[in-house]
Order: C-alpha cells, then structure tokens, then sequence
C-alpha cells in the first residue's frame, strides 16, 4: 500500500537519480523550476533520512 508516509527510498524502491529524475519531469509538468535544493535542506536539518510521499505533496503545495 502506498501512502503519504510511504518512503521514496526504503519503501518504494527509488535510488537517488530517480528522485533527480523526478524533480526534471515535476519541473517540466509545472513549467518552472522548483526549489528543490532548498526542499531537500530542509530534510536533512531535520535529520530526515529519506523523502516520504507526504514530504514531496507539501513541498509541491508550498512552491507551485
């Protein structure tokens, strides 16, 4: 089952270029570029290990 806690890495199977990969086609979709550094800074000072599909959902909330 795939939910908003569900983990890009450890859950769902992603390897790093798939998240790069990912960023490319979101910003494409959405016809600008996205913040997506800053968002992955801000994982990482929370001391987050992975990206869950909730993390991703509110950073697309909070930029587009």
């Amino acid at each position: 089952e795939v939910d908003l806690a569900s983990r890009a890495f450890a859950d769902l199977g992603l390897a790093s270029i798939d998240l790069v990969v990912l960023a490319e086609q979101l910003e494409t979709h959405y016809g600008r570029k996205l913040p997506f550094g800053a968002f992955l800074k801000s994982l990482r000072d929370r001391g987050a290990d992975d990206v869950t599909l909730g993390d991703l959902v509110k950073f697309l909330q909070d930029s587009v």
